[in-house]
């Protein structure tokens, strides 16, 4: 069964928050859109994300949220981190950081989407876990809970190295940060 997903790199601003507003419907409705996933760690003034800002995000229809390195710039989105199931922090936080590490939205057409969000370690100020041990970890996590795995993963590094997965059994090895398993991986 064919899925149409929508992934957008970082709103930035209010530049980004109106281009998502005025595009994002006519992009949905055009190509059939069934979800769609935005990273907003820069919505709020180019650094961070606030309360009002994550609701006129979800408002424009946005099913799923990525953060990045600077998830906690704007500290008022921490009560939103906990709460909401649509949003995501970097899953290579250490385990007590505020967030879940992955969310998964139904589509109307019953199809699944899960989100995972991982940050890369060269050149980054933020001190994270492996991000490829955090992939594996959530990866069984979602096994166990929705039985599962999403088939499309993006790597946020400051190096283009980093952004690369290693060559691992079943993943593909692109030259970009977007790469795509073959399949899902049913629960046996």
């Amino acid at each position: 069964m064919e899925l149409k997903l929508l992934c957008i790199g970082d709103v930035v601003g209010s530049p980004g928050r109106r281009v998502l507003q005025e595009g994002l419907p006519v992009l949905v409705e055009r190509y059939g859109v069934e979800s769609v996933i935005v990273n907003a760690e820069n919505a709020a003034a180019g650094s961070g994300l606030t309360q009002d800002l994550y609701q006129k995000i979800v408002r424009c229809g946005v099913h799923l949220i990525t953060m990045g390195d600077h998830i906690y710039r704007r500290k008022e989105i921490i009560p939103t981190l906990e709460t909401a199931d649509n949003i995501v922090r970097p899953a290579n936080l250490p385990a007590a950081a505020p967030g879940r590490e992955a969310a998964v939205y139904q589509t109307a057409s019953g199809q699944s989407v899960a989100v995972v969000s991982v940050l890369g370690r060269m050149f980054m100020k933020t001190p994270v876990n492996c991000p490829m041990a955090a992939v594996d970890r959530v990866l069984a996590s979602l096994l166990i809970s929705v039985g599962w795995v999403s088939r499309r993963w993006a790597v946020r590094g400051e190096n283009r190295r980093e952004s690369v997965p290693p060559r691992r059994a079943g993943v593909p090895r692109f030259t970009t940060s977007l790469f795509e398993l073959t399949g899902g991986i049913p629960v046996t």
